[in-house]
């Protein structure tokens, strides 16, 4: 059980936008300080994470978790009912070639509102990577990742890294040009399958509709074989420069 004395800290490297934590990747380390089991969780952000911060992690009675910096809450997180995410037979088929197909013409490649994050940025050579570009005449979006091991020499990958994964990958049907960028709201994940680590995946996406400033998606992690790993459903908010400044 995650203790009051619990700390995370969201390193440099795992930024999103500048000066903040990768929100999936945020989001996964509070989950990570919990206990382990076949929960799905669901995480709210706050405020931007700030990095090489140490976050308060706690755990409450109804079994909801909590991050804090100083006074100022930052993470929240309550379990929910896997089946309020996407059966894996929903998630959109992509083969690996198309995927890779895909993210040679991403839009991000010419226009990205944070080029330095860890998970989608395009001026990093030590992220992930995960450019995805929509698929011809459909709503899907699409990229190929390669997860790296929790541990040298390790088959398993680093649960906030498959957090992390999930994350951009269904922001890119809202990262449009000339549009004001949207930041993570609300991530929730189910891990349906361990992640390999070192193998090629496809990272799916697709938006789930919009209302107002919010924008909602999917995502999942599929396998050269078809098989899908992990599902999340996120909720973005369009925030204008103005507006992202000020949460920081």
């Amino acid at each position: 059980m995650a203790r009051a004395a619990d700390q995370i800290t969201i390193p440099a490297s795992r930024n999103g936008p500048d000066g903040s934590g990768n929100g999936g990747y945020s989001a996964g380390s509070l989950v990570a300080a919990l206990p382990a089991g076949p929960l799905t969780w669901e995480v709210t952000l706050h405020l931007p994470p700030p990095l090489e911060q140490p976050l308060q992690a706690s755990l409450d009675e109804d079994g909801n978790a909590r991050a804090h910096h100083g006074e100022h809450l930052v993470l929240s997180a309550r379990s929910i009912n896997p089946a309020a995410l996407p059966a894996a037979s929903m998630v959109p088929e992509v083969a690996l070639d198309a995927a890779r197909q895909a993210a040679l013409h991403s839009h991000l490649l010419d226009h990205h509102p944070f080029p330095r994050c860890y998970t989608c940025g395009t001026a990093r050579s030590d992220g992930l990577g995960i450019h995805c570009g929509q698929l011809p005449g459909t709503e899907v979006w699409a990229a190929p990742v390669t997860l790296p091991a929790a541990e040298p020499g390790r088959a398993g990958v680093d649960l906030r890294e498959a957090w992390a994964a999930l994350d951009c990958p269904s922001a890119a049907p809202f990262l449009e040009p000339g549009m004001d960028p949207v930041v993570l709201g609300r991530i929730a994940v189910r891990i349906d399958h361990p992640l390999p680590a070192g193998s090629e995946l496809a990272a799916v996406a697709w938006p789930t509709g919009s209302e107002g400033r919010r924008c909602m998606s999917c995502s999942a992690l599929v396998s050269a074989d078809g098989t899908v790993h992990a599902v999340a459903r996120a909720t973005w908010v369009r925030v204008s420069a103005e507006q992202f400044a000020a949460l920081q």
